[in-house]
């Protein structure tokens, strides 16, 4: 319900024109009929799916969890701005201390996934 209360809001508040793109995980959220059924209905909500258990996307979520644990929620704001600028003056601290991303999955493994992946594609297509 979560999901479709946000589609909607988002709907509300977009000018009539513009398209309001998702990129979704594989989470089932998105699967529900009501809301499968809802997006059928409105052609401005395309939908993006990310491959499952993408890491680029985990990645990503790891990302914004560490800025909610390390600095949101570490804080208290009294406006956008300064909880904006809080961000802003994290996020530079970061990346003064970053360190490169070492890649630590295998070749073999990735290419695994992406077979299992396109047969359960292949099943869905069949279905």
């Amino acid at each position: 319900m979560e999901w479709l209360r946000l589609l909607k809001h988002l709907g509300r508040e977009t000018p009539k024109d513009m398209e309001i793109h998702s990129i979704a995980d594989n989470d089932a959220t998105h699967k529900q009929a009501n809301i499968k059924a809802w997006l059928a209905r409105r052609t401005r909500f395309p939908m993006h799916f990310t491959p499952t258990l993408s890491s680029w996307m985990n990645l990503v979520e790891h990302f914004f969890a560490d800025i909610t644990r390390e600095c949101v929620q570490a804080g208290s704001f009294r406006s956008v701005p300064k909880l904006t600028r809080a961000i802003t003056m994290h996020m530079a601290v970061r990346d003064e201390l970053s360190k490169p991303y070492r890649w630590k999955a295998a070749g073999a493994e990735i290419l695994a996934k992406v077979q299992s992946a396109r047969e359960a594609l292949a099943a869905d297509a069949q279905n």
